[in-house]
C-alpha cells in the first residue's frame, strides 16, 4: 500500500514515466511467451525451460529511488526436432559403363511425415538413370509400402537430368524412400547428385507433417567418381556332359552384380572343340560379380561372388544335358521336344557330337530329367 501511495504522489510527468516503464516490461514478457510458444526461442543449454523476470526503477521528487520486480515467467521449451533427406552411399567410385545403386534415405527424427518429396539433380553427361536391366528409365525404384503407402510421382527427365519423387501415408522412423540405379556415361571426379532444396520453400524437397509444415532441415547429396574404361580379357571354359567335343556356339555368357538381376555385361561367345573362349569387353567396377554361362540345350552354370581380375579365368566345369527349352529345367516339355528330335540330326539333342540323335543322347537326357540349373 505505502508504494502505490507513493506512486500517487509522483509528479505527473514521473507518472508518465512509470506507466511506459511498466507497459514496455509487460510488452517484453509478452512477446516472451510468443516466441516461446511458436518455436521463436530455441534453448540453447541442455535446460527445456526458461525462466524471466522484468524489474523496473523509478525515483520521486525528492530524490528517492523505488524498484519493483515482475512475477517469474516459466515458459517450457519444446525443441524443434528437423528431418533430412540424404544419399547413400555418398560417395562412391565406379567406371564408365558400369552402373550403381544409390538409396534416397529419410529419416523423420521421429517425427510422423504425410509427404515426402524428393526432388534431384544430376548430369546426364556424366550419368545415366537405368532400370534393373541396364536400360533406360523413366521412373526410379520405389519402396512401398515399407516408407509410405502411396507413390504419387515418380519421374526421370534424362534430357534436364532430374528426378522428382513424391510418396504419401504415414511414416516415422529412419528408412529408403526410393532407389536409384545410376549408369557411368564418361569419366568425372566426381560426379554430384544433389537434392533441390532450400528452407521455406515448398517446390523442393519438403518433409511435410500432419499440419501441412515442412520439418526438413538439410538434403545431403552424393559425389561420384568415374574413371575411364578400361580393357581386360575374360578366358573362360567348359565342358559337355556327353562326348569329347565341347565347340558351342550363341553361348550366352552374363555377369551380374552379386545376388541380383543387374546385368554388368552379357555377350554371346563361341567356344573351341575343348571348350575354350577368349574375349575383351571394357572392364567393370572392382569387386565381386556372379558369372553365369548357357549354353543351347543345356542348364546354366554359375560361378558366383568372385572377384573380378584382369585377365579373369573361369572354369565353369561340366554342363549338364537337356534344357531344351531354355527354361532352366528338365521337364516332360524337354522330353517332348527331344521326341520330335529324336532319330533326326537336330546339333542341339545331339548331346554327344555324333551327327544323329540316338538312344546315347537319350540315355544322357534321362539321368538330368528333374534337374534345375544354377
Amino acid at each position: 500500500m505505502k508504494l502505490l501511495t507513493r506512486i500517487k504522489r509522483l509528479p505527473q510527468r514521473q507518472k508518465i514515466i512509470l506507466g511506459l516503464s511498466s507497459f514496455v516490461v509487460l510488452a517484453t514478457i509478452g512477446v516472451l511467451i510468443w516466441a516461446a510458444a511458436t518455436g521463436q526461442i530455441k534453448p540453447k543449454a541442455a535446460s527445456v525451460q526458461i525462466s524471466n523476470t522484468a524489474t523496473v526503477t523509478y525515483q520521486d521528487a525528492a530524490g528517492n529511488s523505488y524498484s519493483a520486480q515482475s512475477n517469474t515467467v516459466l515458459v517450457d521449451i519444446v525443441p524443434t526436432v528437423n528431418a533430412t533427406l540424404a544419399l547413400s552411399p555418398a560417395t562412391s567410385s565406379t567406371v564408365v559403363g558400369s552402373t550403381f545403386k544409390v538409396d534416397i534415405i529419410l529419416n523423420t527424427n521421429g517425427q510422423v511425415s504425410t509427404e515426402t518429396d524428393a526432388v534431384l539433380s544430376y548430369n546426364n553427361q556424366e550419368l545415366q538413370v537405368v532400370d534393373s536391366n541396364g536400360s533406360a528409365a523413366t521412373q526410379i525404384t520405389p519402396n512401398t509400402p515399407n516408407v509410405f503407402a502411396t507413390v504419387s510421382a515418380n519421374t526421370v527427365n534424362s534430357s534436364m537430368g532430374t528426378i522428382t519423387y513424391k510418396a504419401t501415408g504415414s511414416y516415422a522412423g529412419t528408412g529408403t524412400l526410393a532407389s536409384i540405379n545410376f549408369k557411368a556415361l564418361k569419366a568425372a571426379a566426381p560426379s554430384k547428385v544433389q537434392f533441390a532444396f532450400t528452407n521455406g520453400q515448398t517446390n523442393d524437397s519438403n518433409v511435410l507433417i500432419t499440419n501441412g509444415s515442412d520439418i526438413l532441415s538439410l538434403a545431403s547429396g552424393g559425389d561420384y567418381t568415374i574413371t575411364g574404361a578400361t580393357s581386360n580379357t575374360i578366358n573362360i571354359s567348359l565342358a559337355l556332359q556327353s562326348g569329347t567335343n565341347f565347340s558351342t556356339t550363341n553361348t550366352v555368357f552374363t555377369i551380374y552384380r552379386v545376388g541380383t538381376t543387374t546385368e554388368v555385361f552379357k555377350s554371346d561367345v563361341t567356344t573351341d572343340s575343348s571348350g575354350k573362349a577368349s574375349f575383351t569387353i571394357t572392364s567393370p567396377a572392382a569387386g565381386n560379380y556372379d558369372y553365369i554361362i548357357k549354353v543351347n540345350g543345356y542348364l546354366v552354370k554359375a560361378i558366383k561372388n568372385t572377384v573380378y581380375t584382369n585377365p579373369l579365368t573361369l572354369n565353369f566345369g561340366s554342363l549338364k544335358a537337356g534344357d531344351l527349352d531354355s527354361d532352366n529345367h528338365v521337364t516332360l516339355s524337354d522330353f517332348i521336344s527331344f521326341r520330335t528330335k529324336f532319330g533326326g540330326s537336330d546339333p542341339v539333342a545331339d548331346f554327344d557330337h555324333d551327327g544323329k540323335v540316338t538312344l546315347s543322347d537319350f540315355i544322357t537326357f534321362r539321368t538330368n530329367f528333374g534337374l534345375t540349373g544354377d
